[in-house]
C-alpha cells in the first residue's frame, strides 16, 4: 500500500480521471492551493471563469479561479486547460463549456478534501457565456429539476458529474452569464474584467484544442448512473439518432459499397459527416431529389430501358451517347458546362490555392472526358502534402462521386490547416471569421457540387421536354396530313358541296397545322350535314378532334 500524499500535487496525481479534466495547469501550485483553502475557511467569494471550443470534431476547455479581488492581477489564481472528451461526430460546445465548470469544481473539491474543509460559507461564482450550461449548474440543487430530466438529454453525463461534484463540495455554487466574444465589436481594454476573462478563456481553450490533433473518446463520468455504448464509444448526445443509425447504417453502407464497388478502406475515406450534415439541412422534398441523384435513380433513358419503357438508351438530346446517370454533366448537346460558379465560390471562401487548383482542374478534366491531371504540389510543404493525399484519395473514390458530394476527408483537413495559417497571420486588430473552419467549408462545398449537378439535370430536363414537344408536334401534323391525303384519295365531286377539294393537295398539306385542323373541322361539318340529310352515317375518321366536332354538329342539328 502506497503512503498517503503529503503535498497537494501528490494528491492530485492520485486521481487520474479528475486531473485529465482539470489539465496540467493545476500541478505544482501547492502554495496557491493552500491560500485558496484559507479563503474557503474565511468565507470570501471565489470567482471561476470558463469557456470551451469545438472544431473538426475536437473539443477543449479553459478555466480559471481566483478570489473576488482585483481581476487585473494574477498573483493568486490557478488557470488550466484540457482537451474535452467526446465523440468527434457529436461533441458540442455545451459539452466543452460544461467541462470547464466541472474542472473548476474538481479543483475546489480537491482543495477542500486535502485541507480537510468540511463546510464553507464562500460563494463560488462561475462566469460563462453558455446559458444552457448555466441553467444546468444553477439547478443542480433542485432534485425535482434534475431527477425529472431526460437521461438521453445532450451531455447528460457531464451534467450528472457536475451535480455530483457540487453536492460534495463545500460552498454555495451558482453561475453568472457573461456575453461572449464582445471583442468582436469593442476594444478589449474597454470591456469589463469579466468579459476580458471570458475572451482569455476562449483563447487558452483554442490553443489547447490546436495542441491536440486527435479526438478524445468520451469517458465514463462520476454521477452518471446509466450510459450507452455503441461501436465502442460512449454516446453522450443525439441518442435517438445514433440508435437509429446503428440499426440502419450497416445495411445502407453495404448497399453503397456494392453499388460503387468500394471496399471499407475507400468507403471511410469520404467525409460522410459533411455529406450528412448537408442532407439534414434540406427540406424533405428537395432531399428526396438529392437522394435520387446521389443513388442514380433519375429517370434517364438507360433507366427507362431497364424497366422496358423505351427501346433505346440514347441521349434524348441527340448527342449519340447512351444516357447514363451522370451523362447530363458532360452532354455535348447541352450548353457547355460552366464551373465558374464553383470556382468563384472557392475564391470567396478563401480556399487554399493548391486545393482550389487541384479540385477545379480535376472537375474540368472529368467533364471534358480527359485524363485527371496529377497534383503538382511541393512535397516539402505540409499543406501540399495533405492536398496531394486528398487528390489521390478522391481519384480512388471517383471524381464522378464529387458531384454527388462524396469527397475525401483530407480536403477538410487541408482547408482547416489553411484557415489556421490565415488565423495565425491575421493582424491582432482583426477578428477571424468563425465560419472559416474545415467542416463548414466542406459542407458548403458539398452543397455547391450537388447544386451544380441538380442544375445541370434541370437543364437536361428542359431540353428533353422541348425536344419531346417538338416531336409530338411533328407527329400530330403528320397525322393530320395523312388524314387529309386519305380524304383526297376517296373524294368525288358530288359529295363536295363546299368545294373543300378545290385546292391542290400539295397546297393543302403545306398549310400551317392550325389551318390543317380547320380544314378537317370543315370537312367534318360538311360530311355530318350530308349524313343528316341522307340518314347515312358519316365516314369514320380516326382523329378524336374530328369525331368530337362531328358529334357536336349532329347534336346541334337534332336539337334544331
Amino acid at each position: 500500500m502506497s503512503p498517503p500524499p503529503t503535498t497537494f500535487t501528490q494528491y492530485l496525481l492520485t486521481n487520474e480521471h479528475e486531473l485529465s479534466i482539470m489539465g496540467p495547469g493545476v500541478l505544482n501550485k501547492d502554495d496557491i492551493a493552500e491560500s485558496f483553502a484559507n479563503i474557503l475557511r474565511s468565507g470570501l467569494t471565489i470567482k471561476a471563469f470558463g469557456d470551451g471550443t469545438v472544431k473538426d470534431g475536437i473539443g477543449a476547455h479553459g478555466w480559471h479561479i481566483r478570489p473576488d479581488l482585483d481581476l487585473t492581477h494574477d498573483l493568486l489564481s490557478i488557470e488550466s486547460a484540457a482537451q474535452t472528451d467526446g465523440h468527434q461526430d457529436t461533441i458540442s460546445s455545451l459539452r466543452t463549456e460544461s467541462a470547464a465548470v466541472l474542472a473548476a469544481l474538481y479543483l475546489i473539491r480537491a482543495i477542500c478534501t486535502f485541507y480537510d474543509i468540511k463546510k464553507s460559507p464562500s460563494y463560488i461564482q462561475y462566469h460563462l457565456d453558455n446559458k444552457e450550461a448555466l441553467r444546468r449548474l444553477n439547478n443542480t440543487g433542485d432534485a425535482t429539476f434534475f431527477d425529472t430530466a431526460n437521461p438521453i438529454t445532450t451531455d447528460y453525463d457531464i451534467w450528472a458529474a457536475i451535480r455530483d461534484a457540487t453536492s460534495s463540495t463545500p460552498g454555495i455554487h451558482f453561475g453568472i452569464h457573461v456575453k461572449g466574444h464582445q471583442d468582436e465589436h469593442n476594444p478589449i481594454e474597454s470591456l469589463s474584467p469579466e468579459a476580458q476573462m471570458n475572451i482569455r478563456m476562449d483563447k487558452i481553450a483554442g490553443d489547447c484544442r490546436i495542441a491536440h490533433p486527435f479526438p478524445l473518446p468520451a469517458k465514463a463520468h462520476l454521477g452518471n448512473q446509466v450510459s450507452l455504448t455503441l461501436n465502442g464509444h460512449i454516446v453522450t448526445t443525439k441518442i435517438h439518432l445514433q440508435l437509429r443509425t446503428a440499426l440502419t447504417a450497416p445495411s445502407l453502407q453495404d448497399y453503397i459499397k456494392r453499388k460503387e464497388n468500394w471496399d471499407d478502406h475507400i468507403f471511410f475515406m469520404i467525409d460522410w459527416q459533411a455529406h450528412g450534415s448537408y442532407l439534414a439541412s434540406l427540406p424533405f422534398p428537395k432531399r428526396v431529389n438529392v437522394m435520387k441523384m446521389i443513388h442514380n435513380w433519375q429517370y434517364t433513358k438507360s433507366r427507362a430501358m431497364l424497366f422496358e419503357e423505351t427501346e433505346s438508351s440514347s441521349c434524348p438530346m441527340g448527342c449519340g451517347m447512351d444516357e447514363t446517370a451522370m451523362h447530363h454533366l458532360g452532354c455535348s448537346s447541352l450548353p457547355a458546362s460552366d464551373l465558374r460558379s464553383i470556382n468563384r465560390w472557392m475564391s470567396h471562401q478563401n480556399t487554399a490555392p493548391p486545393i482550389q487548383l487541384a479540385i477545379m482542374s480535376s472537375l474540368k478534366a472529368w467533364i471534358s472526358d480527359e485524363p485527371i491531371p496529377p497534383f503538382p504540389g511541393d512535397t516539402t510543404d505540409k499543406l501540399d502534402r495533405i492536398t496531394a493525399l486528398a487528390h489521390t484519395e478522391q481519384s480512388l473514390i471517383g471524381w464522378t462521386q464529387a458531384f454527388k458530394g462524396r469527397l475525401s476527408k483530407k480536403w477538410t483537413t487541408a482547408q482547416g490547416l489553411w484557415y489556421d495559417h490565415m488565423r495565425h497571420n491575421l493582424p491582432s486588430s482583426e477578428k477571424f471569421p468563425k465560419r472559416y473552419t474545415g467542416p463548414i467549408w466542406m459542407k458548403k462545398l458539398v452543397a455547391q457540387l450537388i447544386y451544380y449537378n441538380l442544375n445541370r439535370w434541370q437543364i437536361r430536363n428542359e431540353a428533353a421536354q422541348a425536344t419531346e414537344s417538338a416531336d409530338e408536334y411533328r407527329k400530330t401534323r403528320e397525322i393530320h396530313q395523312s388524314t387529309i391525303t386519305a380524304l383526297y384519295q376517296q373524294n368525288s365531286t358530288e359529295i363536295d358541296p363546299h368545294a373543300l377539294y378545290k385546292q391542290p393537295l400539295g397546297d393543302i398539306l403545306n398549310m400551317s397545322t392550325e389551318r390543317l385542323v380547320n380544314w378537317l373541322q370543315s370537312h367534318s361539318a360538311s360530311s355530318s350535314y350530308r349524313a343528316h340529310q341522307h340518314h347515312d352515317k358519316p365516314p369514320h375518321l380516326t382523329q378524336n378532334l374530328i369525331q368530337q366536332d362531328l358529334h357536336k354538329f349532329i347534336q346541334h342539328e337534332t336539337e334544331r
